[in-house]
């Protein structure tokens, strides 16, 4: 079956997010909020393709998203496009789809694209189209405070090997739950933090007085724009089509205070927490 494709450029992108078409999908291409997240894109061009949408028979059964950002090299500022989401409908899963519309963006962002924190499985589909080249990984070990030894093996296990499964995980998380009851982190009397909600003045004023040498060097604009725009809600309005796509978040953002010097911000740390992942 052959994939017909239809691309959303940002000048279209809210017509589309408004239009009967985009509120009768099955699975939305893109939540309303982060939509309006990508219109409001300091690095964003009326002509940027954001917007992938692949069709079978006139039913939507892939997409694939963009936005714009920047990076600096040697010198040189890069404009290129971010992977940004992307999905196969499952009853056509391993027909190539999604390489497909990938490769469509590549092409059309002048083979400028990039991708970080992706799931194992979508790793792999973009390494293996040989269109990407590792800049950086973390190496490490991941560990797991609660335990659930069931994901470590195939789904289709038999009753007895589930029971079993389920009797070590709850011994584990025993043990970890009476380890947490008497441990006490040692406090740091040099530090202090409170919470906002937002980075406020003092926190930029230090971002321009301390400049850090980094490929993407994000300023004022570019924090407003991501904490002033968030891609999923913290409002879980079960009748907005964002629902079909996303869960709600609560954001924490922290700032470290030094008590022995003047004190002033030092940084900020982004907590995100996604209700219901």
């Amino acid at each position: 079956m052959t994939l017909q494709i239809k691309k959303i450029r940002i000048k279209e992108l809210e017509n589309f997010v408004n239009s009967k078409e985009f509120q009768n999908y099955e699975v939305v291409p893109i939540s309303p909020i982060r939509a309006q997240s990508y219109l409001a894109n300091p690095h964003a061009k009326p002509e940027d393709i954001v917007l992938y949408l692949g069709f079978i028979d006139n039913k939507l059964i892939a997409f694939r998203s963009l936005f714009a950002d920047t990076l600096n090299s040697d010198g040189q500022l890069i404009r290129f496009g971010w992977c940004s989401g992307n999905w196969v409908h499952k009853q056509h899963r391993r027909f190539g789809y999604s390489e497909q519309l990938l490769r469509e963006a590549y092409k059309d962002w002048n083979k400028k694209l990039l991708f970080t924190n992706y799931a194992p499985n979508s790793e792999k589909l973009y390494l293996k189209t040989g269109l990407f080249q590792a800049i950086h990984q973390f190496e490490g070990v991941r560990a797991y405070l609660h335990a659930k030894t069931a994901k470590f093996f195939p789904t289709k296990i038999n009753p007895l090997t589930k029971l079993l499964f389920n009797v070590i995980d709850f011994f584990i998380g025993l043990i970890v739950r009476l380890i947490t009851a008497f441990y006490h982190t040692k406090k740091d009397y040099k530090l202090s933090f409170i919470e906002t909600e937002k980075p406020d003045e003092t926190c930029f004023e230090f971002l321009k007085s301390n400049p850090v040498n980094s490929v993407f060097n994000r300023n004022e604009t570019e924090l407003k724009w991501i904490f002033e725009h968030p891609w999923i809600s913290q409002q879980n309005n079960d009748e907005s089509p964002a629902t079909r796509f996303h869960p709600s978040l609560t954001i924490f953002i922290t700032k470290p205070y030094s008590l022995s010097e003047k004190i002033k911000c030092s940084a900020s740390l982004f907590s995100p927490f996604a209700k219901g992942i």
